[in-house]
């Protein structure tokens, strides 16, 4: 019988899987348009609708894992009990980030707001600080939920997925305020995509490896 991590982890694939494949999109919709003539304004709605729906899909199934591994967060260790908690606020942090990005680009969409107003330049800020801190914050919820469960090959892989993330959002920010060189602006586009891909693996990899791993005695029973 499955543990609730083990169900938990199965979602959270899932989400990954998604996100990996609207992160793929978006690379290969930007080579084009950078390397290429361009596309038609039917082509880059298609691109994007297909983007975003990946996105918006990867949604519930991360949230599903989220909830299955927060059940089960006593199944394993005490102190994966620990993690799971510092997980948690990392995964409503990064959901209030989401949340705060949508918000204001719809406020910024509708309404005109002086940037040098105090309110427009406060919405500016959260608007443009929001997709940091989801990206971060994303990172350290899958960081923290699986680092007890796996070996040290999938923590090598999460930590590398970490850290490509991260170094993927500071060149995009390096290539929105600067003009670096082509290769730079290529491998900003590309990181993300080796990031989710490297998340992807690690999961899999706990995942492959709580097969023969038993919960401990205390473990709360899985549903079914």
């Amino acid at each position: 019988m499955r543990t609730l991590t083990e169900r938990g982890l199965r979602w959270i694939v899932v989400s990954l899987a998604l996100a990996l494949g609207a992160n793929a999109v978006f690379f290969g919709f930007s080579v084009i348009v950078i390397g290429g003539p361009g596309l038609d304004l039917g082509t880059w709605a298609l691109v994007l609708g297909i983007w975003e729906a990946l996105l918006f899909a990867s949604v519930v199934p991360g949230f599903l894992g989220f909830w299955r591994m927060w059940q089960g967060k006593r199944e394993y260790d005490s102190k994966r009990d620990h993690d799971m908690r510092w997980a948690s606020a990392a995964f409503v942090l990064g959901a209030v980030s989401a949340l705060m990005f949508v918000g204001t680009g719809v406020v910024l969409g509708l309404f005109y707001v002086p940037v040098t107003s105090a309110s427009g330049w406060t919405l500016r800020a959260a608007h443009q600080s929001a997709p940091i801190l989801l990206v971060v914050l994303v990172g350290l919820f899958l960081l923290w939920t699986i680092w007890r469960l796996g070996t040290t090959l999938s923590r090598w892989v999460a930590a590398g997925a970490f850290l490509s993330g991260v170094l993927g959002l500071v060149l995009g920010i390096l290539t929105l305020a600067y003009s670096p060189p082509m290769s730079v602006g290529d491998i900003a586009l590309a990181l993300p995509v080796l990031s989710v891909g490297l998340w992807l693996v690690a999961y899999l990899l706990v995942t492959a490896h709580l097969r023969d791993v038993t919960p401990r005695p205390s473990a709360s029973p899985a549903t079914t």
